[in-house]
């Protein structure tokens, strides 16, 4: 399957998000896999993962910089800084759906 979804997520330490970018890179579906880092955090990656510095992860200065930034036909933008899991086939299901009846994801 063609590679169409552009994953923002917020990147804390490589523990955290080592495990969630497998699992997306898994689906077949990720274009790209960006991290969003604020300018003043501490972490810093031992692992080579795209990293944009933003000032905070809900601004609209961060907005326009992840619209700037984006190049598959939909993103996924995840703004917490908890962990998450994907349920069986949640990204396919979605991209069904927003193809289906061209709403956004």
């Amino acid at each position: 399957m063609e590679k169409r979804i552009d994953c923002f997520l917020p990147f804390t330490d490589d523990y955290y998000i080592s495990d969630i970018v497998k699992e997306l890179k898994e689906t077949g579906l990720i274009n790209h896999i960006i991290l969003l880092q604020a300018k003043n955090s501490s972490y810093s990656s031992t692992d080579v993962y795209e990293i944009l510095n933003i000032d905070s992860l809900k601004s609209s200065n961060t907005l326009r910089t992840i619209a700037n930034h984006t190049q598959a036909p939909f993103t996924l933008l995840y703004l917490k800084d908890q962990p998450f899991r994907l349920g069986l086939y949640a990204l396919d299901r979605m991209l069904k759906i927003a193809q289906d009846t061209e709403a956004g994801m």
